[in-house]
C-alpha cells in the first residue's frame, strides 16, 4: 500500500479509538472526496487495518483493528451512545459448534446507559 497524506488523514481520525461511519469521515476531511474515502475504508478493512462493525442497522462503523483487540459495544437505546465493553473470546467456547473455527465475533449489548437508566 503506497502511504499518501490522504490516507494518513483517514487513518489519524481512528487513531483515540474512534468508532466513525463513512460519512463521519467525509464530514470531518472536507479536503478528500467521498469516493476515495469509501475506497480507502474499504481498503483498510481488507489490509487489516480498519475492522468494520454494525452498531446500527444498515450503517457500517470502522475502527481501528488492533491485534488481539476483541472489545465490543453498547449501545445506549435513548442516547446512542456506544460504549466499548471487553469481552474474552473463550467466553464463546460453548457455543460454537464443533468443527468450526471462530475466527471472528461482533457482539452488540443494547440498554440504557448510565447516564439515561
Amino acid at each position: 500500500m503506497h502511504n499518501s497524506k490522504k490516507r494518513e488523514k483517514i487513518l489519524k481520525l481512528f487513531s483515540n479509538g474512534h468508532l466513525l461511519t463513512a460519512n463521519q469521515v467525509v464530514e470531518k476531511i472536507n479536503d478528500v472526496d467521498r469516493a476515495t474515502i469509501y475506497r480507502n475504508l474499504s481498503m483498510f478493512v481488507e489490509l487489516g487495518i480498519l475492522r468494520e462493525v454494525n452498531v446500527k442497522k444498515g450503517v457500517s462503523s470502522y475502527e481501528l483493528n488492533k491485534q488481539g483487540d476483541h472489545h465490543q459495544h453498547f449501545i445506549c437505546n435513548n442516547c446512542e451512545k456506544i460504549v466499548p465493553i471487553n469481552v474474552d473470546e473463550s467466553l464463546f467456547k460453548n457455543f460454537i459448534p464443533k468443527g468450526v473455527k471462530l475466527e471472528d465475533f461482533e457482539l452488540n449489548l443494547k440498554g440504557k446507559c448510565e447516564d439515561c437508566k
